[in-house]
């Protein structure tokens, strides 16, 4: 008998299809009872795989284990935006922690029949985003998976039970993928680290059908991910050149191998259209650095960066300033390069704020950043709580225009980022998210947790 203990599951008998109205009372035949379950799959949309009905035509009606959703899919897939958490310790709710998460499960949830879904993960421990994933393949959405293998757990192993191992001889509409290290590089080299998920067609709370539908974190798929730790979650629909090249990229990772242009690496070109870019390693050079290095401190515009007040002679006048915010969860000397130019920044006049981990940031680093006194705070020395973010913000000057820029990313300021992972960056031009990642830093630096009745700065000024 066919069963999937991870997704809904009922046992039925006679009665009981009677009393949901899936058997007329006078269904008392295995075939009345198989015709019943084919007019509840016409009306519903139901998936229901062959054995079940297998099952009742050789006579299993009295105790009918029926594994599969019995109602459509939700309607609840987020509309384009950013998404950010505020964790336990900094007095979150559960709702407030899971918003980074919530994206994610609620895209599953609203995959209709027949739809596609493809999945990138680092680390998958969550049991609501694992069981949602179950229950749309049960009901017959198609879930292609691509994770790491250095964390398997109960639920990759059931969707790796599921969904069928990846099996490049074969054609799969559904599978479960595991690569040894990065699946951009042969052998056991770095770690897949890309975080994304892809919908082809999804629905949102007023039941309207939303296509290439992407979602990218700097978060894992766990639940640490929404209590201990800030993250950034972002949901871009309709565009389909940055939908298609991380579709495009998931297939290349099934190769499992580096990829190669004659005797050199391929270099992934970064992809733009509209007002997103996307980075793919492997790249030539930090993209944030690159991306640093076209910004200059002047905007001009009142509608751009910061007011600052100066001297001028014997007046004081004020200036509008760029200003850059980072919040980077891991910064060793791979990223001296973002960290000196972030310096001379600061000393031409722009306004820059770091946010970063104490513990995962190297003494170089905070060398430079100290040298030209930029603010910097630790939101973490623990994994406790910490920040793993990888989101920063460009409000000013770049490449001569005044620009609004918020960076969402997998990728860590590391070696391993820069030469071996696959790892991605998105950036997006628009003014709300640029806005929303500035008062979400603001939060972050600004943090407190009670403690015997009292407030205590919970995110630490270093200098």
């Amino acid at each position: 008998m066919f069963t999937r203990p991870l997704a809904r599951t009922f046992t039925l008998n006679v009665s009981a299809f009677a009393a949901l109205s899936l058997v007329p009372l006078g269904a008392s035949t295995p075939a009345h009872a198989t015709q019943a379950i084919e007019t509840a799959v016409a009306e519903t949309s139901l998936f229901v795989p062959a054995r079940v009905t297998d099952a009742v035509s050789t006579g299993g009606l009295q105790s009918l284990a029926l594994s599969v959703a019995l109602s459509a899919p939700s309607k609840c897939a987020y509309n384009r935006g950013d998404f950010y958490n505020v964790t336990k310790r900094a007095g979150g709710s559960k709702s407030q922690q899971q918003k980074v998460l919530r994206p994610y499960l609620c895209a599953i949830k609203s995959a209709p029949r027949g739809a596609t879904l493809w999945l990138s993960y680092f680390s998958l421990w969550d049991e609501a985003i694992a069981r949602a994933l179950l229950d749309a393949y049960a009901r017959g959405v198609h879930i292609r998976v691509v994770g790491w293998d250095h964390f398997p757990n109960k639920w990759t192993r059931a969707l790796k039970r599921h969904l069928g191992s990846y099996n490049p001889k074969k054609h799969q509409a559904s599978y479960f993928k595991e690569c040894k290290g990065s699946c951009t590089i042969g052998g056991h080299k770095g770690n897949h680290h890309a975080k994304f998920l892809l919908v082809d067609k999804t629905y949102d709370t007023r039941g309207t059908l939303l296509m290439n539908y992407a979602i990218v974190s700097t978060g894992n798929l766990a639940g640490s991910t929404a209590s201990n730790a800030w993250n950034g979650t972002r949901v871009i629909i309709g565009n389909t050149v940055i939908y298609s090249a991380f579709k495009e990229w998931h297939n290349e990772f099934l190769k499992d191998r580096t990829r190669m242009t004659g005797k050199r690496r391929y270099t992934y070109q970064a992809k733009q259209s509209g007002a997103y870019k996307l980075w793919r390693t492997y790249v030539h050079g930090n993209p944030i650095e690159q991306e640093l290095r076209q910004v200059s401190c002047m905007t001009g515009n009142s509608k751009y960066g910061v007011p600052v007040k100066v001297k001028r002679g014997k007046k004081w006048v004020t200036e509008y300033r760029t200003l850059i915010m980072g919040n980077q969860y891991i910064w060793n000397n791979a990223g001296l390069g973002v960290a000196r130019r972030l310096a001379s920044l600061k000393e031409a006049g722009c306004v820059v704020r770091v946010v970063l981990n104490r513990f995962k940031v190297s003494r170089a680093v905070l060398r430079v950043l100290k040298r030209a006194h930029v603010p910097t705070w630790s939101a973490g020395s623990s994994y406790n709580h910490y920040t793993h973010c990888k989101c920063w913000m460009i409000d000013g000057k770049f490449a001569g225009e005044n620009r609004k820029f918020s960076y969402i990313a997998s990728y860590n300021f590391s070696k391993s980022s820069d030469v071996e992972n696959a790892e991605d960056v998105t950036r997006w031009e628009n003014a709300t998210a640029t806005k929303q990642l500035r008062n979400q830093n603001n939060l972050i630096i600004n943090a407190k947790y009670k403690a015997n009745g009292r407030y205590h700065q919970l995110t630490r000024r270093l200098f």
